[in-house]
């Protein structure tokens, strides 16, 4: 796949790119590959990996579901819009570690305890297994079904408990910096470049992703596509 892509990608971003400003790319998965590596791939053959060069993000290719509790789709909007609020007085967006305690692993809790949380919070998953992993695979759909839009993980088993710590204080104050998740893809960018240039400050960062799935912004149809890959 990513051989397959590399000819097509080059071509969008020849058009999409500014000077100085590369295109966010954004890719749909479906729910049970959502974590997969996209920001990993080369761009072209023998090329830096695509999440070096440009902000790489991933979204559900389908709407958020789920039986009972408040509306996904109403709750998704509301997540969305509080935690891209960047008036002066706004709580900012703040990290909710939620599948790690003490650099143990511990169940992501269920959607309806998700609706719960509150609207300005990005969770965060420090102990994603792959996408190829079934518990990770389903902790990160209900996030989409908790009606959440951004979303920060680590690929990784985690590691020791102090490790585990200083992914989830970095992570935590990186998303409190930020404010607004409006500077998240570029906040993961930076990093994943910081690592690149072999940084150590940047360590916690290694594996990072980010959904960020804009409700505003709808994949586009099949009538939209210029031509079947």
């Amino acid at each position: 796949m990513p051989a397959r892509l590399a000819g097509p990608l080059a071509r969008a971003f020849t058009l999409a790119d500014e000077p100085g400003t590369p295109a966010l790319l954004q890719v749909a998965l479906e729910r049970d590959v959502l974590g997969l590596p996209v920001d990993t791939w080369p761009a072209g053959p023998g090329g830096p990996p695509l999440g070096r060069l440009r902000p790489v993000v991933v979204r559900p290719a389908e709407p958020p579901g789920g039986a009972g509790g408040p509306d996904p789709v109403a709750d998704r909007y509301h997540r969305w819009r509080w935690t891209h609020d960047d008036a002066p007085l706004a709580p900012g967006i703040r990290g909710r570690v939620l599948d790690c305690e003490a650099g143990t692993r511990v169940p992501v809790p269920s959607t309806d305890q998700l609706r719960s949380l509150a609207h300005a919070s990005v969770p965060v998953l420090c102990h994603y297994r792959g996408y190829g992993h079934a518990g990770s695979a389903e902790a990160l759909a209900r996030l989409v079904d908790g009606g959440f839009g951004v979303a920060l993980w680590r690929r990784g088993t985690g590691g020791p408990e102090r490790m585990c710590a200083e992914f989830h204080r970095r992570a935590e104050a990186e998303l409190a910096r930020a404010r607004t998740a409006q500077r998240l893809p570029g906040l993961v960018h930076a990093l994943r470049a910081a690592l690149a240039e072999g940084r150590t400050d940047s360590f916690w960062a290694d594996g990072v992703a980010l959904l960020y799935d804009d409700p505003h912004q709808p994949l586009p149809g099949s009538d939209d596509l210029f031509a079947p890959l």
